[in-house]
């Protein structure tokens, strides 16, 4: 892989307003060829859950999904340094098409926002169709004594610290943060229900670390430390913790091996004991599957650490088919898409 598209690819591994207006998504008008099908899961009636102020107080978007409410949402980052006046995402960071993609399989309403630091992204008819809304920002750096602690293999991790943007997606009431080493198996709604169920500014949906299960179960709240794996997390965005966290960049002591993750962690495990003003739920296994123990049942498989999917099946040989089938399905996606472009009048020539 070049130095270039490396760049591209790995700085993606690494997002309640009372006003929020009914999107109106472009690719719900795709033709019957182009669209994406919904799964059988994404047909199932939902689950209620009690109380019954855990459901959406209204409801948007396609009729299959009556699960979605206005102020949820998907985020994921797109940051490194880039040399460039634009960019084909299907060149540089066919991940997150990847992933964006199996999303829409289980779910057209929930916007995806990308946030990112990078130029203008070629394939705008593409993110039009899967309903993708690309959200410039700032990139935020560690600081400079991370360079030396991720060393050069990790180097691209010194502006993981990006992510703090997406606790300023204040519009939404919660964010489902991820990553593009990530493939969706099926719907994760569940996600967004349990998370409407818990009260409070500063809430956390986080997995446990490495393979673990939840220690309390499913579900369960964090009691004593709150430690765990920060490429997915269930949001409740806030101005004020994004504006502790950009803080705590430059002035806060923290390891930086893991690039954002420990900061991240210490940020949230200060916030419950030291203000206790937050809680945060335990995100089952199977919504962060990292080995091949829960791979049948992963509603989520990620490639997590050094070991990504479009570096081929030594990656992880078990997984690798399920993330080649979906990229598989994207390209196909992408083309048909390309093939229903108007074709340009040579000149002379009309339209009958």
């Amino acid at each position: 892989m070049s130095t270039f598209l490396a760049i591209f690819t790995f700085s993606s591994w690494l997002g309640l307003s009372t006003a929020v207006a009914t999107p109106n998504w472009s690719f719900l008008a795709v033709d019957e060829k182009a669209d994406i099908e919904l799964s059988e899961a994404a047909h199932e009636p939902p689950r209620m859950l009690d109380p019954s102020h855990c459901e959406p107080h209204r409801f948007i978007g396609h009729k299959n999904n009556v699960s979605a409410a206005p102020d949820e949402a998907y985020a994921f980052m797109l940051y490194g340094t880039f040399g460039t006046s634009s960019m084909k995402l299907m060149d540089c960071c066919k991940g997150f098409l990847t992933v964006a993609h199996s999303i829409r399989k289980f779910d057209k309403d929930r916007p995806i926002i990308l946030l990112s630091t990078g130029p203008p992204i070629e394939e705008q008819s593409l993110l039009n169709k899967l309903g993708v809304e690309v959200r410039q920002v700032s990139m935020v750096q560690g600081p400079d004594r991370c360079q030396t602690e991720l060393g050069e293999s990790k180097a691209r991790l010194l502006s993981a610290f990006t992510k703090k943007h997406v606790w300023e997606l204040a519009e939404f009431r919660t964010v489902l943060y991820m990553e593009f080493d990530m493939v969706v198996q099926s719907s994760l709604d569940i996600l967004f229900k349990k998370f409407r169920c818990i009260d409070g500014d500063e809430v956390l949906g986080m997995a446990p670390p490495g393979e673990e299960e939840c220690h309390g179960g499913d579900w369960s709240l964090y009691h004593g430390n709150i430690m765990g794996n920060t490429g997915i997390l269930l949001i409740r965005p806030s101005k004020s913790f994004a504006s502790t966290y950009a803080d705590a960049v430059n002035h806060k002591s923290f390891e930086c091996r893991d690039g954002s993750q420990t900061l991240e962690n210490q940020l949230f495990d200060d916030l419950h004991h030291t203000q206790g003003n937050t809680q945060a739920i335990c995100i089952p296994l199977q919504y962060n599957c990292k080995g091949t123990s829960c791979l049948t049942e992963a509603a989520v498989v990620h490639w997590s650490g050094e070991r990504k999917p479009w570096d081929g099946p030594g990656a992880w040989p078990e997984a690798y088919p399920l993330w080649d089938e979906a990229y598989k399905e994207v390209k196909r996606f992408a083309s048909s898409i390309e093939t229903k472009r108007p074709q340009r009048l040579t000149r002379g020539e009309t339209r009958g």
